[in-house]
């Protein structure tokens, strides 16, 4: 899990009653050597985008890296992708830009802007 470099690649870990799923993305910086781990957790919902709770960015591979053989021994395990790119929904990219809570009225100017 996250051994050399590949942009984009993904890994994903089931909680151990299949709820929730993290997302360890490879993201590459300005050059090879800004390389750095993002953790989505979340969960599919049939019919709808999926519920994005958290984003962690890791800068160093191997913490992301430890956080993964901790979480698998306490009972996580590997399976397969959950949601795709396309189901990051505005809102959910509101919150992460933000950090703050959506308002009352939804979006907020930036996000539908974007």
């Amino acid at each position: 899990m996250l051994g050399a470099a590949r942009h984009g690649q993904t890994h994903w870990l089931s909680d151990p009653e299949g709820y929730w799923y993290l997302k360890f993305k490879d993201v590459l910086g300005r050059s090879y050597l800004e390389r750095h781990i993002e953790v989505i957790k979340g969960r599919p919902i049939k019919g709808e985008p999926a519920l994005l709770k958290t984003r962690t960015i890791y800068h160093h591979v191997d913490d992301a890296r430890e956080l993964w053989k901790r979480l698998q021994r306490e009972g996580w395990r590997v399976t397969s992708a959950q949601w795709s790119e396309i189901f990051l929904s505005l809102k959910f990219r509101c919150i992460l830009v933000n950090k703050k809570p959506l308002p009352e009225e939804g979006l907020c100017i930036s996000c539908v802007a974007w």
